[in-house]
């Protein structure tokens, strides 16, 4: 579970989000409030809950991916089979 934020425009009837999960509304509230101070256009935002997992995180102003998991390493077993 985490959180996303849509930037709304007054061209638009829907808000515009992108795939920047948080791990906390505060987190998405604060990337939303600084993405808002650098654009024009937005006329605000919203954020709201998803059932996406976390990718992002938000500390001191930054937006910052967060390292991917690594594939767990699978065991293949070389022993031969009899058909």
């Amino acid at each position: 579970m985490g959180f996303k934020y849509g930037m709304t425009f007054s061209d638009q009837k829907e808000p515009s989000y992108n795939s920047v999960i948080l791990a906390t509304r505060k987190e998405a509230e604060g990337a939303a409030r600084e993405l808002m101070g650098r654009w024009f256009a937005p006329t605000g935002w919203i954020v709201i809950e998803t059932d996406k997992p976390v990718n992002y995180t938000f500390k001191d102003y930054t937006l910052s991916p967060l390292p991917k998991r690594p594939l767990p390493q699978r065991v293949f077993d070389n022993r031969q089979f009899d058909d």
